[in-house]
């Protein structure tokens, strides 16, 4: 069993709170009970270091708007498919972009990044350099690693001015080449679709951060 301080320091509650609903349920065992209907927990406080993390995932609108001023990373992959044209309405504000704040694949991958590339740099022994601007993947990757992330977007520069990515992070190749590392959460294995779908937005990545390799941080489902 955990000490009541960590559940109090965890959830934003209150010792009094904890204590509350441990008597509660003693008292409504005592009375066999399925509920205790007389009994209101008191409110949760929410201490400032944790109001934020309530933020909900997802770009920002200024990180929206900046996405349609260049090609993106994930602009590769429909341009390379033939696509360009719905992309070309929706950089032109003919179309609305897709909304994936509610999409639990989308979320979910967010939530675990800073962890897979943590656990990454843990298994592979190479430094990551995280890039996030998202309060809740900084906080986390500050507490798993001590380190703080850098701002996520980046451009090509003067020679392709209309491309620009936000990176997930940087490492080293195993013969200590610099290259782009991303880093995905996926329902199941398989190298050859990952390759076709992954390889077009990470070229695009490379060529913004000016350098020849790029690399893939892979959970599958939870391996």
């Amino acid at each position: 069993a955990g000490q009541p301080g960590a559940a109090h320091r965890l959830c934003g509650g209150s010792a009094v709170s904890i204590r509350s609903f441990r008597e509660a349920g003693q008292d409504c065992r005592r009375r066999r009970t399925k509920g205790c209907r007389g009994f209101t927990p008191p409110a949760p406080t929410l201490y400032p270091e944790c109001r934020a993390m309530t933020n909900p995932l997802g770009l920002s609108a200024d990180a929206k708007e900046r996405r349609k001023r260049f090609i993106t990373a994930s602009d590769a992959k429909p341009i390379m498919e033939g696509a360009w044209p719905e992309l070309w309405r929706r950089k032109m504000g003919l179309e609305e972009e897709e909304n994936l704040d509610d999409e639990l694949r989308v979320q979910m991958g967010s939530m675990t990044e800073p962890f897979n590339l943590f656990w990454f740099e843990k298994r592979e022994g190479r430094t990551v350099s995280y890039y996030s601007d998202n309060e809740i993947a900084r906080a986390c990757w500050l507490g798993l690693t001590g380190r703080h992330a850098e701002a996520e977007w980046v451009t090509a520069g003067e020679d392709y001015p209309w491309m620009g990515c936000s990176l997930d992070a940087l490492s080293d190749t195993r013969k200590g080449f610099p290259c782009v590392l991303d880093a995905k959460h996926v329902g199941q294995w398989k190298y050859d679709e990952l390759v076709l779908r992954y390889t077009p937005g990470m070229v695009h990545q490379a060529i913004c951060a000016g350098v020849n390799y790029w690399a893939l941080a892979v959970f599958v489902a939870n391996s």
